[in-house]
């Protein structure tokens, strides 16, 4: 499906460019030929590299979950999310103080769905170690007062 894309772009180029600097396939699905080896390489390297932080972070995150009995996830580990975690404390009393707790740090938006409930942390590209590291560390206060 992809090629005779190609082709048809390729076709449209004007003809200086048709033979001597015809773009590669991957150069024009990677932006219209904008795009060479050494960008290509760049932008494995930045994938690699946010990978490796969403790990990082998500992994943090469902270590600080699992570890303390008054939170609960139902999520089976192979299931889980890198982008978003979804967990609960079940007496809702408790959460509810929990989710207050967390408005007072200046955690926003981890209220969970309002058909699942609950508690969702997103941990986006954008969302820096240390602020999953400060949930953690709320939880693990949280815990130790109330668990």
């Amino acid at each position: 499906m992809i090629n005779p894309i190609i082709d048809k772009l390729i076709d449209n180029l004007p003809d200086t460019l048709k033979n001597t600097d015809k773009p590669t396939q991957i150069d024009l699905i990677l932006g219209g030929g904008a795009f060479n080896g050494s960008y290509l390489i760049g932008a494995l390297f930045f994938l690699k590299e946010m990978e490796k932080r969403s790990l990082q972070k998500s992994t943090l995150l469902y270590n600080t979950i699992d570890s303390l009995p008054l939170f609960t996830t139902y999520v089976a580990k192979e299931d889980r999310s890198r982008m978003n975690a979804v967990f609960f404390i079940e007496d809702e009393s408790l959460q509810n103080k929990f989710l207050d707790k967390c408005k007072e740090n200046g955690m926003v938006g981890v209220k969970g769905y309002r058909t699942v409930g609950g508690i969702r942390v997103s941990m986006y590209n954008a969302l820096a170690l240390e602020s999953v590291e400060a949930i953690c560390n709320l939880m693990k206060e949280f815990a130790a007062k109330n668990g």
